[in-house]
């Protein structure tokens, strides 16, 4: 063993003894309980650049309120259970609650005492968490593909294709290449 292993493996017993003893002389625990928790059902963005969803507020006559910029326009539940709502100052909200692949997942509480790992099953719900917020996050994305599409469609900014027959899967854009 090197000495400066030596060195760094006696300081941090050193530093680890310390801190217990800090703990038991202030009387406090040196466990944790964690709550549990559900991660979010909604997530939201704003349109960038700005857009107005619906009429112009500012239109001759408009009401632009801050209450009539934050109103919901547009409300529709898709087929695949996610239920959107839009408001007039182009904020985009996504409910996934009943989406099975992205819908909330609940992370169950624990009490963590020192050198003990995470329960599994709590492991388990925060990766699921994860993948659950990933796949919120592709739909979103999709979405707004798609909706700067139509935009860039009806202000006639948008890009033509140029088809010029069968796709094959090693000559176009989207081909893996090994």
């Amino acid at each position: 063993m090197s000495v400066l292993t030596e060195r760094s493996t006696v300081l941090f017993r050193r530093l680890r003894h310390e801190l217990s003893s800090f703990g038991r002389k202030a009387g406090l625990s040196m466990d944790r309980n964690f709550s549990g928790r559900v991660t979010n059902a909604s997530v939201a963005y704003y349109h960038l650049p700005p857009v107005w969803i619906g009429k112009d507020p500012f239109k001759e006559g408009a009401n632009t309120s801050r209450q009539s910029l934050s109103e919901v326009v547009f409300t529709k539940t898709l087929s695949s259970n996610i239920r959107v709502q839009v408001c007039r100052d182009g904020l985009f909200i996504f409910n996934f609650s009943d989406w099975g692949p992205g819908a909330p997942v609940t992370i169950p509480g624990w009490k963590s005492s020192p050198g003990e790992k995470v329960p599994k099953e709590v492991q388990d719900a925060e990766r699921k968490g994860e993948e659950h917020v990933y796949r919120r996050v592709e739909a979103m994305n999709a979405h707004l593909a798609c909706l700067n599409s139509a935009i860039s469609t009806c202000q006639l900014m948008a890009m033509p294709i140029d088809y010029s027959g069968p796709l094959r899967q090693d000559t176009h854009a989207l081909s893996v290449r090994g």
